[in-house]
């Protein structure tokens, strides 16, 4: 076995291994979060939400142990494409904290144009399995189609890279986007009231973006600052979410099925049902 492909299925193993580890920290944390919120119901919530995490943990598993090291591949030589003179001009005149927040900023602007991409055509059957969940925990985070995954890791980072941000910068904004992402997929009742709303992302705000009603598709595509929604008119909150959550149409929740769904030429017509035009639905509220 070339050496090569075994340092890629040790790097696969180390990740699962600490990823299981961390996992369980992190359930633990919004465990005590649930109960906060959902009291002497609690038991009934994990209940009704198994069987789709047992999907979201398989779908973990397998983008831990054949997408992460892909992508880590990928970056080792994206890297080598960013614009040192840009990467010189922000060190030298901004200190780390700036730097970071800038990135985290722009990285949030990034995605949300990438999240609108994947609310294309094109993207959409991979990004829908991340919308089939029923009940939103903190576990869809991590129910991501692989090549969902490795498309969205792409855009977001190639375009910090050349820009110009250090390594370092690019590594905070994915850490913060990721556990915030966890965050606001967690079921809880909170929209920051109407200031606050309006500048970051809540859990009730990114619930609708999940929601069945055809009148939220295309809205809240932001993870961290709702102003970005909010100035390109894509920004609905009407309160805590009260609709179902998942896909509009009728879509499978196997997860071969859902493996197999961005190679199914009937997933790409079935898009107008979910994802009415943008611009008939536009409403800020």
């Amino acid at each position: 076995m070339p050496t090569q492909d075994f340092n890629i299925i040790e790097m696969s193993l180390r990740l699962l291994y600490t990823s299981a580890t961390h996992t369980a920290q992190l359930a633990i944390a919004f465990m005590l979060l649930a109960i906060l919120i959902k009291k002497d119901k609690v038991l009934d919530s994990f209940k009704s939400c198994s069987i789709e995490t047992l999907r979201n943990l398989a779908l973990m598993t397998i983008n831990i142990t054949l997408t992460i090291p892909l992508v880590l591949l990928v970056s080792m030589h994206l890297e080598e494409y960013k614009f040192s003179q840009s990467s010189e001009f922000l060190t030298d005149h901004f200190s780390v904290p700036v730097i970071f927040f800038i990135a985290i900023f722009f990285g949030d602007f990034v995605a949300y144009w990438r999240h609108r991409l994947e609310h294309s055509r094109f993207l959409w059957p991979s990004h829908a399995v991340h919308h089939s969940d029923t009940q939103m925990t903190w576990l869809t985070l991590e129910r991501f189609h692989p090549i969902n995954r490795v498309t969205s890791y792409i855009m977001d980072n190639t375009a910090l890279l050349l820009v110009g941000f250090p390594a370092e910068a690019v590594i905070a904004n994915n850490l913060v986007r990721h556990y915030y992402g966890y965050f606001i997929h967690a079921d809880a009742p909170w929209t920051y009231g109407k200031f606050w709303g309006k500048i970051f992302v809540s859990p009730a705000m990114h619930q609708w973006h999940h929601a069945k009603a055809h009148s939220m598709h295309n809205k809240n595509f932001t993870t961290i600052f709702a102003c970005i929604d909010y100035v390109f008119g894509t920004y609905s909150v009407p309160g805590n979410c009260d609709s179902k959550l998942g896909v509009s149409y009728n879509f499978k929740l196997g997860l071969l099925d859902q493996l197999a769904n961005p190679f199914k030429p009937s997933a790409y017509k079935k898009y107008d049902k979910q994802s009415p035009s943008l611009t008939s639905n536009t409403k800020v509220t």
